[in-house]
């Protein structure tokens, strides 16, 4: 391949950078209607323009004096064939002509046997390539590749809805385009600091991990909302700043039925309890507590020690196939007696729980005139029956059968015009919330 004199040398020089160029010589001298056409050029786009770059004037300097081409022709067809490119518009084809600008700059600092080769232009000038590139981008009308000059990089920006954004527009090394790296909000509710592999320690501490460009929240205490501690007995808590956790209640240990909760010390289970000593200490299904299953005093309404049962009800599922409370549940509303302020109390005596009573959102069980305890009167019992959408993170509420519903004393005054006991659930998930119910009956279970 020959750079000829009629062909303009930047765009030779591109081919020539693209595909390589064995066996280039210098050109013969042109006949006049080829100068002749050269200089009209020349002239013609030169006046009125300006002087040309240095770096064309250079490289040209250094084409002359190989013989490759005249100076003037050279500064005319290169200077043209820039301005060419620079004036077909857009970003990719303003950084192609800079790129070709810098390329001829490199260029110029070659010798004669350089020039012509490929490979040394290559080497040499590594910004060929980008010329290549960008040139070819900006005939086929393609936006530039994305680098940290590209319009919006290192701008804010969001993959959700998180105001402010978490996230920065960085360049996709694979695609080459400009995308969000959005990291989102860390458990903590707080978008994580910008970092680099070498401002790692400064930025996100020490031992924490840079990933992505963003730094890691530092859960190593525990993580937000799950169980820590040496008897994972705490709970991961975030620390002023969102960047960081702590471990609140670490130190406490496993109390004697096995769970987190304080329990007063000297009771254990099996012991037996109340006045009547008819009570044993079971610990309840989350293991939290213990409680007096089946103490009474003989302070109640019956005055004995026996069990004083004031009316109970044979609990059924009122959903098809719902396995929320099995056949044979009973519930008992009696007067255990006692210095408690409510004596009277509701107990599941026997609870048969189904396979649904696990996983019930918000269950809880109502005192009610009719079996849609939301149809006329109603007294909801505390505490819930079982609770599976827990937010707080504390554990999920299971159904127990050593739980206790006290009944305040207006409420047992006026049992009679309460008819059933309901279970139902109050999260809003279940078109009909009733889950069980039965019919209050008075005096105890055959």
């Amino acid at each position: 391949m020959r750079l000829d004199a009629g062909l303009p040398a930047l765009l030779a020089l591109v081919t020539l950078v693209g595909g390589g160029c064995e066996g280039c010589e210098p050109n013969p001298t042109p006949d006049a209607g080829t100068e002749g056409e050269g200089e009209g050029e020349g002239e013609g786009e030169g006046e009125g323009e300006g002087e040309p770059d240095p770096a064309i004037v250079a490289f040209c300097e250094l084409i002359d004096q190989c013989g490759f081409q005249d100076l003037a022709t050279c500064i005319t067809d290169t200077r043209a064939e820039n301005d060419r490119i620079r004036d077909l518009g857009g970003i990719t084809c303003v950084q192609a002509a800079d790129a070709q600008i810098e390329l001829l700059q490199c260029m110029a600092g070659l010798t004669c046997v350089e020039v012509p080769d490929a490979g040394a232009v290559q080497s040499a000038c590594p910004v060929a390539a980008e010329v290549a590139d960008l040139t070819q981008r900006c005939e086929n009308g393609e936006p530039p590749p994305c680098n940290e000059e590209t319009e919006g990089f290192g701008d804010p920006c969001t993959n959700g809805t998180d105001d402010p954004p978490c996230g920065v527009f960085v360049c996709n090394p694979i695609s080459g385009q400009l995308v969000c790296n959005d990291p989102g909000r860390n458990d903590c509710g707080a978008c994580p600091a910008q970092c680099t592999g070498e401002n790692a320690d400064t930025v996100c501490g020490v031992d924490v991990e840079c990933v992505g460009g963003f730094c890691e929240l530092d859960d190593r205490a525990g993580r937000v909302g799950a169980a820590c501690g040496e008897f994972l007995c705490g709970v991961g808590k975030c620390l002023p700043g969102n960047r960081a956790t702590e471990c609140e209640g670490g130190d406490i240990e496993r109390n004697v039925c096995g769970g987190c909760a304080e329990i007063a010390a000297g009771v254990l289970p099996g012991d037996v309890c109340s006045s009547c000593g008819t009570g044993t200490q079971t610990c309840t299904v989350d293991d939290d507590a213990l409680v007096c299953h089946h103490g009474r005093s003989a302070d109640n309404v019956c005055g004995t020690c026996d069990r004083c049962v004031i009316a109970h009800a044979a609990l059924h599922d009122a959903q098809p196939q719902g396995g929320y409370l099995s056949p044979g549940t009973i519930a008992i509303i009696e007067d255990v007696g006692g210095v408690t302020a409510t004596t009277v109390q509701l107990v599941f005596d026997p609870l048969i729980a189904g396979p649904g009573a696990c996983c019930i959102p918000a269950g809880r069980v109502y005192l009610s005139a009719n079996p849609d305890p939301f149809d006329g009167l109603n007294w909801p019992l505390n505490p819930d029956f079982a609770n599976s959408d827990t937010t707080d993170s504390r554990p999920d509420l299971l159904a127990d059968p050593v739980r206790t519903y006290p009944i305040i004393d207006s409420v047992v005054t006026s049992l009679a015009s309460y008819h059933y006991v309901v279970l139902v659930d109050e999260s809003g998930l279940f078109l009909d919330p009733v889950l069980a119910v039965g019919e209050l009956v008075s005096g105890p279970p055959p």
